[in-house]
């Protein structure tokens, strides 16, 4: 707010501009060694303590260990004793330890909100310093080592989350994209080397021009925003394919398991209706004979004629 108030209520350019040059560098400064260098040495101090700590606790339970006299109720064993362990010098457990004593990666939101500020600083304030961006990429370039280093070297390895997009951040992000016009506008219009140019202009004209500029900025933005699509064409295309064939895929599958079941159900009456069929009936009576003839056709009938 207080660049805000510097640009449009002082509307002094020249401050302005020390200003945002030293909010920048600091605020970045001051980012990477909070990120990276003071974890870094808050951890080796802390390791030192503990390491003390735990010399005395092993120390201690080693000693009152070795004084306990082993009990003579029997030739009962502690189950406990017989679970396999590891060496106290093996990589695995010193690994294990070093990694328990890390800080807990939280979330997202304080690199995103750096990367906030630090796109405000640029976008806002970028026509009365244009070196703001040369700063920022610099500062990109050390920041994307200083988080890499930050996950692997000072916090737990963080539980990955299967997400769609940045969520909200995207909109901040393009609403500031928008605000960036209406405030270098602004600037442009309080620069006395600009309004030089139209002395001829009288300060309504004057400000109209620059609010004219500014809705015909807004209004190529917007056309640029839904003319270029958030999916270039080969993706959808290539998305569209691999929904159809997972699709496909299924079908075959439901069918798959359709006539596996049919199947099943056919063998299953084959047996029934056979054991049905093996039944010894006295073909010396008429009621008989008649029975396995009907069943002899039902059979026939269903199962085919090389299973009759």
């Amino acid at each position: 707010m207080s660049l805000f108030y510097i640009a449009f209520v002082v509307q002094d350019l020249t401050n302005l501009r020390s200003q945002l040059q030293t909010m920048l560098i600091t605020s970045q400064f001051l980012n990477n060694f909070t990120e990276a260098l003071l974890p870094l040495f808050l951890q080796y101090w802390s390791k030192q303590v503990m390491t003390k700590k735990k010399k005395v606790f092993v120390d201690t339970w080693t000693k009152n260990n070795s004084e306990i006299k082993p009990s003579s109720s029997g030739d009962r064993v502690d189950p406990l004793e017989s679970l396999p362990t590891l060496a106290a010098h093996d990589p695995r457990v010193e690994a294990a330890d070093i990694e328990a004593n890390m800080d807990v990666y939280e979330e997202t939101f304080d690199d995103y909100l750096e990367l906030f500020v630090q796109f405000g600083y640029v976008f806002l304030f970028s026509s009365v310093y244009p070196m703001a961006a040369v700063w920022a990429l610099i500062n990109n370039v050390i920041e994307i080592r200083a988080d890499a280093f930050k996950l692997c070297q000072i916090c737990q390895r963080p539980m990955s989350r299967r997400v769609k997009d940045i969520g909200a951040w995207q909109r901040a992000f393009e609403i500031l994209g928008a605000l960036s016009i209406v405030t270098n506008c602004g600037i442009l219009y309080l620069t006395p080397s600009i309004r030089q140019g139209g002395s001829h202009l009288s300060q309504t004209e004057w400000l109209l021009l620059f609010v004219l500029l500014e809705h015909v900025l807004l209004g190529v933005r917007y056309v640029i925003h839904i003319s270029i699509s958030d999916k270039p064409q080969w993706v959808r295309v290539a998305l569209a394919k691999q929904n159809h064939e997972s699709k496909q895929a299924l079908k075959h599958e439901t069918q798959t398991r359709v006539i596996y079941s049919t199947r099943q159900s056919r063998t299953n009456t084959r047996g029934l209706l056979v054991a049905s069929a093996g039944y010894q009936f006295d073909n010396t009576k008429p009621q008989t004979c008649i029975c396995n003839a009907y069943l002899y056709l039902f059979t026939s009938k269903i199962l085919g004629p090389s299973h009759s």
